[in-house]
């Protein structure tokens, strides 16, 4: 994913450092989009572990997109990945 395409505040939520963030915004605004490029950011640029990040989301389509979508960035290693339904 280029962060190039992404708007100024999915930017800011994608290369965020410092701790955990969180990201709440309506329907529509690029949620799903600037997580993957965040979990994107943190294996590849900060160099952590897909095993010691958790992802939790509302609905079990959105786990699969987040999942199938991580696996095009990440290949195999996206298995290492916790994405849960809530």
């Amino acid at each position: 994913m280029e962060i190039k395409k992404l708007t100024d505040e999915q930017r800011k939520s994608v290369s965020h450092f410092g701790g955990a963030a969180c990201v709440i915004a309506g329907a529509g605004t690029g949620k799903t989009t600037s997580l993957i490029g965040r979990i994107g950011f943190l294996v590849q640029e900060q160099k952590i572990s897909p095993r010691d990040i958790i992802v939790t989301t509302f609905t079990r389509k959105a786990t699969a997109e987040l999942y199938a979508k991580t696996v095009e960035i990440l290949g195999e290693e996206a298995q290492q990945l916790k994405i849960f339904t809530i």
